[in-house]
């Protein structure tokens, strides 16, 4: 089996699979775990502010990702009128999609556990004060707790002006 990919309109990605011998062409929406999970974050939450929260994220840049994913998938997910709410916050078609979402979100953390075994890098930006009395004991904190960790300090990009 052979599969070839390329980008369609609308932010979808045309998947074609080739077996024996013929070729069958899916259209499959491009989608974020991010935008997937904001939507199972709403859910659970039950409001915009407190799924936000849990993301930690501003509440437009919660709204920002439901829009996208609405967007990708052409259907309308979760009610946007403001106030008080007595009902879900979903829509029914986000109800219907919300136990895929969950599978697919299991499916991404499974395959980021398989995939991810190796070592994770991790950058962190400061400014030279904080380097000089905080970061570089909360390094060496860092490090002796997580061995397995590469370092590669880096000097910071100047702006020229």
């Amino acid at each position: 089996m052979a599969r070839g990919a390329g980008r369609g309109k609308l932010g979808t990605r045309t998947t074609t699979v080739v077996q024996t011998g013929r070729a069958v062409a899916e259209r499959v929406p491009s989608v974020s775990t991010d935008q997937v999970a904001a939507l199972v974050e709403l859910a659970r939450a039950g409001s915009l502010r407190t799924a936000a929260i849990g993301l930690h994220l501003t509440e437009q840049g919660l709204r920002n990702r439901l829009v996208a994913l609405e967007t990708a998938l052409k259907v309308p997910l979760y009610h946007k009128q403001r106030g008080p709410r007595r009902r879900s916050p979903l829509t029914p078609q986000g109800e219907l999609f919300l136990p895929h979402a969950v599978a697919f979100l299991e499916a991404a953390r499974r395959f980021g556990e398989r995939a991810g075994d190796g070592p994770q890098e991790i950058h962190v930006a400061a400014t030279q004060y904080l380097t000089m009395y905080a970061m570089l004991d909360a390094v060496r904190r860092f490090h002796r707790a997580f061995p397995a960790t590469p370092r590669a300090p880096q000097r910071p990009h100047r702006a020229r002006h």
